[in-house]
C-alpha cells in the first residue's frame, strides 16, 4: 500500500506544481513527473485487489471486472477535465489536482 500512496502523492506534488507554476521548464518536469507517478498505478491497484480478496485468487471475471472499471474511469476523467477546460481554461491543473486529491484520500480509507 506505500508503495501506491507514494506514487499518488508524488502524482499530487506534482500537479501541484504544475498548478502554481508559470515557468516553462518547472511545467515539462512537473509533467513528467505526474506521468512517472501515474504509471504504476493501475497494476498497483489490480496487486492491491488481489491481496483484500486473500483467500482468493483474482479469478477471471474479478480481473476483468477490475480492468472494466478502470476503463471506465479511464474515459470519465478526461471527459470531466476537458469539459471544466473547456468552460474555463485556467481548471486544468486544479481540476486535475482535485483529482489527485479524492484518490488519495479514498485509497488512504481503503
Amino acid at each position: 500500500y506505500r508503495y501506491i500512496q507514494l506514487h499518488l502523492l508524488m502524482a499530487w506534488a506534482s500537479m501541484a506544481a504544475f498548478s502554481l507554476s508559470e515557468s516553462f521548464p518547472l511545467v515539462v518536469l512537473s509533467t513528467f513527473l505526474y506521468g512517472f507517478a501515474l504509471g504504476p498505478l493501475f497494476p498497483g491497484a489490480l496487486l492491491v485487489a488481489e491481496e483484500k480478496l486473500a483467500p482468493e485468487p483474482l479469478d477471471g471475471r474479478a480481473a476483468g471486472f477490475t480492468v472494466a472499471c478502470a476503463a471506465l474511469g479511464e474515459m470519465l476523467l478526461p471527459l470531466l477535465t476537458g469539459l471544466c477546460f473547456d468552460w474555463d481554461h485556467a481548471s486544468f491543473g486544479p481540476v486535475q489536482l482535485a483529482i489527485c486529491s479524492s484518490s488519495l484520500l479514498i485509497f488512504a480509507g481503503v
